[in-house]
């Protein structure tokens, strides 16, 4: 019967936290769009090339203004409902490993569930992950200033250089760029053409960590398919390859941080949700494996042990 309740349970919670979840991305993503606007709004070369901001700058950055002002409160709407989100998910989580924790109390096959319920949630962690952004880079400049430099050969004087300054008020962005590793994974499958790369983030944050949460429930499930060798290769081998996927989401940082970098402007970046939540897979993937080997080792059963 608890059996029964267990898997109820984790359909539920596995149902439900994907709609929060796809809530949670969902409003990411939209914040991401709104600094993205936000930034081509205040674009170096759409400042530059304007000429009313050469001369009418009162009246351009009074329109600019509402324009910007309306953009940021959408992206801090946008966030806020992607923090609700996210204490939302935090609480089913707990909540759901509690009372797993509450209905196998004592039993021998506690661990067993235990360390299935941490696979849920790692599973549903992962979607986040993959598909949030993990941080976002932008390069501006504040106040820039042009100076200007012009000769007029004035009869009778010689060639005389008269200099200007032409400032710019407020923010003008160079580059703003946010990117989840599913982006990234198709910006280099299908923009940049480097499939090596793409294919080595594919296989490292979604092929692998898969592979791992699924061969893992399985033996679990039924003990007996670690006599299988694909089973034991996966169970016994793949975890090496444990730190991989955390390499990968460093290397997908660095590369975010550095590209299209200038020492010669203002440069800020900050992380957001989906590097937590790759985090918190990769914790909970890693105490996942080692709870199954250490049930597997405890347990030798005989006849068919399963759901």
């Amino acid at each position: 019967m608890k059996r029964i309740i267990f898997i109820i349970i984790s359909i539920a919670f596995l149902a439900v936290s994907l709609f929060v979840n796809i809530s949670l991305t969902d409003s990411t993503q939209k914040y991401s769009q709104s600094r993205q606007k936000y930034a081509d709004e205040l674009n170096y070369k759409k400042r530059l090339l304007n000429i009313d901001e050469w001369y009418k700058q009162e009246k351009v950055i009074k329109n600019r203004k509402e324009k910007t002002d309306k953009l940021l409160e959408d992206a801090k709407k946008n966030i806020d409902r992607q923090n609700e989100y996210a204490g939302i998910f935090i609480l089913l989580s707990v909540v759901y490993f509690v009372f797993v924790l509450i209905l196998f109390m004592k039993q021998k096959t506690s661990l067993k569930y235990l360390t299935l319920s941490l696979i849920t949630i790692a599973i549903a962690a992962l979607y986040v992950g993959v598909f949030a952004p993990m941080l976002e880079i932008v390069a501006y400049e504040k106040n820039m200033e042009i100076p200007l430099k012009v000769a007029v050969d004035i009869p009778f004087v010689g060639e005389k250089h008269i200099g200007y300054t032409q400032k710019f008020s407020g923010e003008m962005y160079f580059f703003y760029q946010s990117k989840s590793i599913a982006n990234l994974i198709d910006m280099l499958f299908f923009q940049a053409k480097n499939t090596v790369v793409g294919l080595a983030i594919l296989i490292f944050s979604v092929v692998i960590p898969l592979l791992k949460l699924f061969a893992s429930i399985f033996v679990l499930i039924n003990i007996r398919l670690m006599k299988l060798s694909f089973f034991s290769f996966i169970i016994n081998k793949i975890g090496k390859w444990s730190m991989a996927d955390v390499f990968v989401a460093a290397t997908f940082l660095a590369y975010l941080a550095f590209q299209n970098m200038s020492t010669d402007i203002l440069t800020d970046s900050n992380s957001m949700i989906g590097i937590y939540y790759f985090l918190s897979y990769c914790v909970l993937s890693l105490i996942s494996s080692t709870t199954t080997g250490i049930y597997v080792k405890r347990m030798t059963i005989p006849k068919n042990h399963c759901l």
